[in-house]
């Protein structure tokens, strides 16, 4: 329970850039003692500051206290495992790469990429505790479909024996972990374009995969065009069959019923295009197909090269908010 409601707090604290214990008291359904509690504990951890104080008023009494969360020393790792090698960054609560290392791989057995993440992830702790930074953990990325690193880095659940050895190598180093797609929707609402939404599509074309954002969250429930569309038929043949054409995937017909569809079906605020898909000829073609459904369509903000934030991103979702579902 103490948990749940310091995240409550957390998230208010999240939410503005200050408030006061009184707003506070407003804002979420604790008793006031309880408040300050769980403030002052806050304090002690270094998680938020004090932001000044608020005038007195007419009737006179105490000045309000107001508080902020110390965006700047909040921070988690992020490591990204993708064809090409591992990507790793250390990402503050603005977004920021603290210090980041990039290394290459030729084979991707666990043995080969595990130690690397664990040095880093033990090095940026130890980072962490030089320069008083509050480290909130590790978030863990993979390709989608790149099935033999799927196969390796999702042992917990597919490969007990893999499981293992992760949880023997990284103890409670290494704690939250997705594939590539769902993290980077959650990357581009923390630091991105989705910023502000609720409810949005993450589309990515390369290797074709949709994530559904629905009240904030992940949705898993419904794996129909939340999961893989690769295999989804547009009427005249799959999305897949349709990806590999660049820019002019966006004056394909078929490509255009299915964008409607998929509009129609989630009535989404907006559908965010990975940055990973933009090819010469994109604006203008792209730009074409908004006109059909009101310029619902963005250009995400984070690229491959941000792969790690949007691991952090899991950490502080993770920290911050409730469950995914």
């Amino acid at each position: 329970m103490k948990d749940i409601n310091q995240k409550s707090l957390l998230r208010v604290l999240l939410q503005n850039d200050t408030v006061s214990q009184t707003e506070m008291l407003k804002t979420i359904n604790l008793r006031k003692a309880t408040v300050s509690v769980l403030t002052n504990e806050l304090k002690k951890m270094g998680m938020i500051d004090e932001a000044g104080e608020g005038r007195v008023s007419l009737k006179g009494g105490r000045r309000q206290q107001y508080l902020k969360l110390n965006r700047g020393k909040i921070v988690a790792c992020g490591a990204t495992l993708r064809p090409g090698g591992v990507k790793l960054g250390l990402c503050n609560l603005q977004g920021q790469l603290l210090y980041s290392k990039t290394v290459a791989l030729t084979r991707y057995h666990i043995e080969d990429w595990a130690p690397i993440i664990k040095e880093y992830v033990l090095s940026a702790r130890k980072k962490c505790r030089r320069d008083h930074l509050i480290y909130l953990g590790a978030g863990f990325i993979t390709g989608s479909t790149y099935n033999s690193i799927k196969k390796e880095f999702l042992g917990f659940s597919l490969d007990p024996a893999t499981g293992q050895t992760l949880t023997q190598l990284f103890g409670d180093a290494v704690d939250v972990g997705d594939d590539y797609p769902n993290a980077m929707a959650l990357g581009e609402m923390w630091f991105g374009i989705a910023a502000g939404l609720k409810d949005f599509l993450y589309l990515q074309l390369r290797n074709p995969k949709v994530t559904a954002v629905i009240g904030g969250k992940i949705y898993r429930g419904h794996r129909m065009m939340a999961g893989e569309i690769s295999g989804s038929h547009t009427g005249s043949g799959t999305i897949a069959g349709l990806i590999g054409r660049g820019a002019a995937v966006f004056k394909e017909p078929a490509f255009t019923s299915w964008i409607e569809d998929l509009n129609r079906y989630y009535d989404p605020e907006k559908i965010v295009l990975s940055a990973e898909n933009i090819v010469p000829g994109l604006t203008e073609n792209l730009s074409a197909l908004n006109k059909g459904i009101g310029g619902n369509i963005l250009l995400g903000a984070l690229g491959p090269e941000d792969g790690p934030r949007a691991a952090a991103a899991l950490v502080f979702e993770d920290h911050f908010q409730s469950s995914i579902v």
